[in-house]
């Protein structure tokens, strides 16, 4: 895959805290070992695991600040999933 690309993904998947940056993932670490299927597949199970404590925070308790984290968090893992897949249509096109 593209090193554009694969930067635009990681964009995403890279939360900047003020003093840091936060990784949800480290695409260029995981993309040197694992096909770029793989590596979508892996994000695709991140987001059902985000859905899953959704769920659990929601029927706790919906006024919990930690949801918002989460659907953020979701978010970015389903975009840079999107970047990577709509690169995949491109480049089979």
């Amino acid at each position: 895959m593209d090193d554009k690309i694969v930067s635009t993904a990681q964009n995403w998947l890279t939360i900047d805290q003020g003093h840091s940056e936060l990784k949800l993932v480290d695409l260029t670490m995981i993309m040197h070992s694992h096909s770029t299927d793989k590596v979508i597949q892996f994000l695709g199970y991140l987001c059902q695991d985000y859905d899953r404590d959704l769920k659990r925070h929601i029927r706790k308790d919906k006024t919990d600040p930690r949801i918002n984290d989460i659907v953020a968090r979701r978010f970015r893992v389903k975009m840079a999933m999107r970047t990577m897949q709509n690169a995949m249509t491109r480049k089979a096109a």
